[in-house]
């Protein structure tokens, strides 16, 4: 067991390790510039700009997945990207986003700021002032808003106290009329010196309590479960038999590895989440993947599908790279977070994304069409 004394907070870190698959040739980028025919119907690409190898897969309006796409500008700031978007109430929602600042030192390049903006429920900005969230820090980085209990939390990545280029995760009670966090507690389990994108969400447990659960890593599956104590803080790995979950995800490894995106949301009689992966081309240019998920609403919070390609868009990675976006380097597609309503009768999620990290979108997809689309997880 290790302590940290960081006020009255007890975390305990719950641990459910899956099975790494194995690589599977029959699901590499190469075999599918091969036999795309047989997996996916030939769409036309209206940009580009897309991933070397993805030809064949259709574009998410071709199958009624996306049904819009639209770009959020954030009056008064340059570049703002990686959106998180709630609801707030009848009167529409919370965006909040992060926008870098360039500095001069050369140990340190650019501050980072979250801001916030209010949205109608067309997602109009409602003319109310844009604001910059109080994190007590200029160097807070991609935060992901989400509901427990009632009240609006903020999670996001600070830099490290202890390691110079090291990075860790905090979680706060949001004051939205001060736009502040409060009550915030550091998040360090100490595996990474970089700790960053934690899905969070309030699960409920066997006895019927809510717990807040932060979704670690998705492949291999480790759950941090938050508990709050007067003894200080603890992080105790914990493992059950029944969290050891031999899954086979069915997202290729040449795809790049499942990391955190979305705060997952309960949809229906399970739990929705968007994650995100990245590879590098023969080129070097990274680029960065979307696709969903859906997992067990009760413990241990099992995977039960996901996506079977990522999601394409028309459009998809041409926002201009400015500010301290790396053009050469990278094409970013980034979950945030996602709202859902029902409108039309249709179920609809608006999921925002960051672009290049230097824009945002709203992607209004048809909720039907997303989870039937989905490829189940054999256990």
């Amino acid at each position: 067991m290790r302590w940290i004394s960081i006020g009255a907070a007890l975390i305990v870190a719950t641990l459910g390790v899956v099975a790494m698959t194995s690589k599977n040739p029959r699901f590499s980028v190469g075999y599918l510039k091969k036999k795309a025919s047989s997996y996916f119907v030939k769409s036309e690409w209206q940009n580009a700009s897309m991933p070397p190898g993805f030809e064949a897969v259709p574009l998410a309006e071709r199958s009624g997945i996306v049904l819009s796409v639209r770009k959020v500008e954030v009056p008064g700031i340059e570049a703002p990207y990686n959106g998180s978007l709630i609801e707030r109430g009848d009167e529409g929602y919370l965006l909040f986003f992060r926008y870098d600042i360039p500095e001069e030192r050369r140990n340190r390049p650019r501050a980072s700021y979250i801001g916030c903006m209010e949205l109608d429920r067309e997602f109009q900005w409602n003319g109310h002032p844009v604001r910059n969230v109080n994190t007590q820090n200029d160097r807070s980085e991609d935060a992901r808003a989400f509901w427990k209990q009632g009240q609006i939390y903020l999670c996001y990545n600070d830099p490290s106290p202890h390691q110079r280029k090291g990075r860790v995760m905090r979680v706060g009670r949001l004051d939205v009329e001060k736009l502040a966090v409060v009550e915030s507690v550091t998040l360090d389990p100490g595996f990474s010196e970089v700790e960053k994108n934690w899905a969070p969400f309030e699960g409920i447990l066997e006895d019927g309590s809510s717990s807040l659960q932060f979704e670690y890593s998705l492949h291999p599956r480790i759950l941090l479960q938050v508990e709050r104590g007067i003894t200080g803080v603890s992080l105790t790995p914990f493992l059950r038999p029944d969290s050891l979950l031999v899954q086979k995800l069915g997202w290729p490894i040449s795809w790049g590895e499942l990391r955190g995106g979305t705060p997952p949301r309960r949809v229906g009689d399970q739990f929705l989440g968007f994650f995100h992966s990245s590879f590098r081309d023969d080129k070097e240019m990274r680029w960065y993947l979307i696709g969903a998920y859906t997992f067990e609403d009760k413990p241990p919070f099992r995977i039960t599908a996901t996506s079977p390609h990522p999601i394409f868009f028309e459009g998809i990675y041409d926002s201009h790279a400015i500010n301290s976006a790396a053009p050469q380097r990278k094409k970013v597609l980034f979950p945030g977070s996602f709202v859902t309503e029902e409108r039309g009768g249709k179920r609809l999620i608006h999921l925002s994304c960051g672009e290049n990290d230097a824009a945002i979108k709203i992607i209004t997809i048809d909720q039907d069409a997303l989870l039937s689309s989905l490829r189940a997880v054999t256990h």
